[in-house]
C-alpha cells in the first residue's frame, strides 16, 4: 500500500506549506496529490476484482465438494442424498466418474433388464429385474422338419 503512504505524505506537505508559497508550487502539489489518489483508486479496484474472482472460485469449489459429499456409490449406480435425507437416483456411473457430471438414468420398462444413459449410452443391469416374473411363452412350436 505504498500508494496510501504517498497520499498521506503529500497531504502532510500541503498542510505544512507556508502561506507565502507561490501558487504554482501549491498547484503542483495538488496535482501530485490528485494523481496519487487516482493511482490508489486503481489499486483498490484491482484488489476488489481479484477478491471477487477468488470468492467465485471458492463458491465453485465448495459446490463441487458438496456434490462429492452428497453422492454415494451403490454398485452399479451413484445416488445422491436429498435435503430430506432420502436417496435420489440412480445416476450414471460413467458420466460421474469421467466428467463429474450428474446424469439421471431413466427408469427402464418393467420387461427391460437395463438402465441406459441417454448422455453416454452406458448400460447398467437393472437390479430389480426378475426374469422369472417376465417369462413369455410362445405357442408356436418349432419343428425343423416343417421346412
Amino acid at each position: 500500500m505504498a500508494g496510501l503512504n504517498h497520499v498521506v505524505a503529500l497531504t502532510k506537505n500541503l498542510k505544512d506549506l507556508d502561506i507565502k508559497m507561490n501558487e504554482a508550487t501549491l498547484k503542483g502539489q495538488l496535482i501530485d496529490l490528485h494523481l496519487a489518489v487516482v493511482e490508489l483508486k486503481g489499486s483498490v479496484l484491482e484488489l476488489k476484482n481479484e477478491n471477487l474472482e477468488k470468492e467465485m472460485k471458492i463458491t465453485e469449489l465448495q459446490a463441487q465438494l458438496n456434490q462429492k459429499v452428497d453422492m454415494s456409490w451403490e454398485d452399479p449406480f451413484y445416488f445422491k442424498k436429498s435435503a430430506d435425507g432420502k436417496k435420489d437416483g440412480p445416476f450414471c456411473q460413467q458420466c460421474y466418474d469421467s466428467k463429474s457430471t450428474i446424469v439421471r438414468l431413466p427408469k427402464p420398462d418393467s420387461d427391460n433388464p437395463w438402465y441406459t444413459c441417454k448422455t453416454c449410452t452406458s448400460s447398467y443391469n437393472n437390479p430389480n429385474y426378475s426374469p422369472s416374473s417376465h417369462n413369455r411363452t410362445c405357442d408356436m412350436r418349432y419343428d425343423p422338419l416343417d421346412y
